[in-house]
């Protein structure tokens, strides 16, 4: 390793009486961290991780308020929570406009687990809410282990992705684990990014390097998918991949911190 210094932008933690059942909810995971905030920070001081970017998900419109109230407590220099909204929820445009004044700037959808179908055009006006106000949006792209239905592709994604208007859209898990070519061409032509969770199952380094320049540097994030996904794994696939330093440093922090500047709307700096 160069030492390159990391933000994690696809980081799941919880409230330590919840962290246990939430981790342990998925059989298959690496168990390097136990999902906590104190965890997490110690694992990011030990692997210089600068920022970890929380993903919270709101499986219900009745967990919403819960869960961005802990999305709300988590902020500090280490983390970078998103809050979460559900479709169905009578008040999600207003819990949109809420979470950007209190300071969160990206929101996460996964829709298997949210149990709505991503291009239903009902959600326009949400999305439209999320882009005028130039917050992120990441959505879990492709198969997931729990939830079978609902899946998001890149062609679900192109629906609808004018309604964002142009602000920040990532693709988790780089369109999805298993993407097919068409899929991937279709994804290379929209205006989207995507980050590196999971994708060592389908991938490794050299293969990882040639897609990443496919889809252009600029636009990948370097993201573990803790406390699931394998760091170290994640990690040594971009390090040990063809790209030069300067392409590896750019995954692994710059495009993340240019980012997290661009959202953050108030003008300072991250």
């Amino acid at each position: 390793m160069q030492g390159f210094a990391m933000i994690d932008f696809h980081v799941h933690c919880y409230p330590a009486f919840l962290a246990k059942r939430a981790v342990d909810s998925v059989k298959e995971n690496y168990y390097q961290v136990d999902g906590t905030l104190d965890t997490q920070r110690e694992w990011m001081r030990q692997h210089h991780v600068e920022k970890s970017v929380l993903l919270n998900m709101a499986t219900r419109p009745d967990t919403m308020a819960n869960v961005n109230r802990f999305a709300e407590q988590s902020v500090c220099e280490e983390f970078v929570p998103f809050g979460s909204v559900h479709p169905a929820a009578e008040n999600a445009l207003q819990e949109v406009e809420r979470l950007y004044q209190q300071g969160i700037r990206g929101i996460k959808f996964h829709t298997g687990h949210q149990n709505f179908d991503f291009d239903d055009i009902k959600n326009i006006p949400l999305y439209r809410k999320i882009g005028s106000l130039g917050m992120a949006t990441i959505v879990h792209c492709g198969d997931s282990a729990k939830s079978p239905d609902h899946l998001v592709w890149p062609h679900t994604v192109a629906r609808v992705i004018d309604a964002f208007q142009g602000a920040p859209f990532i693709c988790a898990h780089m369109g999805g684990i298993d993407l097919n070519s068409p899929e991937l061409d279709l994804l290379k032509q929209m205006p989207v990014l995507v980050d590196t969770a999971l994708v060592i199952r389908r991938m490794e380094a050299k293969e990882f390097g040639v897609m990443a320049r496919e889809l252009g540097v600029e636009r990948v994030l370097f993201g573990t998918d803790h406390p699931w996904g394998d760091f170290f794994r994640t990690r040594d696939m971009v390090e040990n991949s063809d790209l030069t330093a300067t392409e590896k440093e750019k995954i692994f922090y710059g495009n993340a911190i240019s980012l997290l500047n661009r959202i953050n709307q108030s003008g300072k700096s991250v």
